[in-house]
């Protein structure tokens, strides 16, 4: 245990990494195994029962009550934000006032969104506008999850060969290439047919699992 404390520092509930590069990564790893569920909606079989309690061991969800988590609700660009905000274990303190037009500086999420825009994770939609509460795209999912893992200087590993999928054409080009890490990684998979659906929503079980996969890798 001593020989493992000379690499990490353990505190309660987290296990702080630091790479060559001197940057930390604050990554909760909740220290006890079993997972007491108190969601209603999420019941063990589910394929996304494992994901679901690593995301809220970790602190990266919290259920939309006491009761619920919401599974098939789609996520949102600011929920998005939040969950990586909370991953890297932002000081919203340090984090005030305006980021967007259409942010406002009272909501949960308004820190985290002057946080990933400051760092360059977000850039919005263009007319100074982020929409935080709108649904978010598979391919914005994918570039996010990209620009998190350049900016915090994590190497995400090429598992598997790179897949065309049957709807290539409708991805937009500055999401290509993200798709492309984020699939080869083993974060993010295709739907039937080998169809991406980059437009399409992406729900918090989904993301709980993208999460989870992305952690892990």
């Amino acid at each position: 245990f001593e020989k493992i404390r000379d690499i990490y520092e353990v505190r309660t509930k987290s296990v702080m990494f630091t790479t060559s590069h001197l940057s930390k990564y604050a990554i909760a790893y909740d220290l006890v195994a079993a997972w007491t569920n108190i969601f209603g909606d999420v019941v063990e079989t589910d394929w996304f029962y494992g994901d679901v309690a690593y995301a809220v061991q970790h602190g990266l969800f919290s259920g939309t009550s006491d009761t619920i988590f919401a599974p098939q609700m789609s996520m949102t660009r600011g929920m998005l934000v939040t969950v990586l905000g909370r991953l890297a274990e932002v000081d919203t303190a340090k984090y005030s006032g305006a980021s967007f037009s259409d942010v406002n500086t009272s909501m949960y999420y308004a820190p985290y969104i002057k946080w990933a825009a400051e760092l360059g994770i977000i850039n919005g939609i263009g007319s100074n506008m982020f929409a935080p509460d709108t649904v978010i795209s598979r391919q914005d999912l994918c570039v996010i999850l990209d620009r998190y893992a350049k900016k915090m200087d994590i190497d995400l590993p090429k598992e598997n060969e790179l897949l065309i999928f049957t709807d290539e054409d409708d991805i937009s080009d500055y999401a290509k290439e993200a798709i492309g890490t984020i699939q080869r990684a083993g974060i993010v998979n295709g739907k039937d047919n080998n169809a991406f659906d980059p437009k399409g929503s992406a729900t918090r079980a989904e993301v709980s699992a993208m999460l989870h996969r992305f952690l892990e890798k």
